[in-house]
């Protein structure tokens, strides 16, 4: 029995050596190192939809107002709302100009204002209504919209 009792003792119990736990430390480290990395860049891409949403979501927002505007009042008035929209130049529309535009961010509507968007005229089509360029800010981001050719990726302003 003294024997048997001698065999399974705690006290003798020494637990995880310093080696032992520094090596798991340094495992540890390691992935760790490799994987923060790669999280960083998820949360960049996700970071860039969410941009993506809100610059579809200002475009939504005016296009409506504009089309709204075209159907209910007469051509002198909407062509003094499309030199309004494009009269806010690098200021552009906020969320206090149209509901609908993120809190967060600007839109441009004057071609002149954009990041070498590459067109000239209006940027709003006075037959139809139709948006025919945007570009979406939110600090030094931006996404633009050209009708011809769709959204562009997301863009930091030099």
């Amino acid at each position: 029995m003294e024997h048997f009792m001698k065999r399974f003792n705690l006290s003798n119990n020494k637990g995880f050596t310093l080696t032992e736990m520094i090596v798991t430390i340094v495992i540890i480290g390691i992935l760790l190192s490799i994987l923060v990395p790669g999280m960083l860049k998820y949360i960049e891409k996700a970071k860039d939809k969410q941009f993506m949403v809100n610059a579809r979501s200002a475009y939504i927002a005016v296009q409506d107002n504009l089309l709204e505007t075209f159907g209910s009042s007469n051509i002198v008035t909407f062509i003094e709302v499309i030199a309004d929209y494009q009269s806010k130049g690098a200021a552009g529309l906020t969320a206090s100009d149209i509901e609908g535009i993120p809190e967060t961010g600007n839109v441009i509507m004057d071609i002149k204002a954009m990041n070498d968007i590459g067109l000239t005229g209006n940027s709003i089509d006075e037959n139809t209504g139709e948006i025919l360029a945007l570009e979406y800010r939110e600090g030094n981001k931006y996404i633009q919209y050209v009708k011809a050719k769709g959204w562009t990726n997301v863009a930091v302003s030099p």
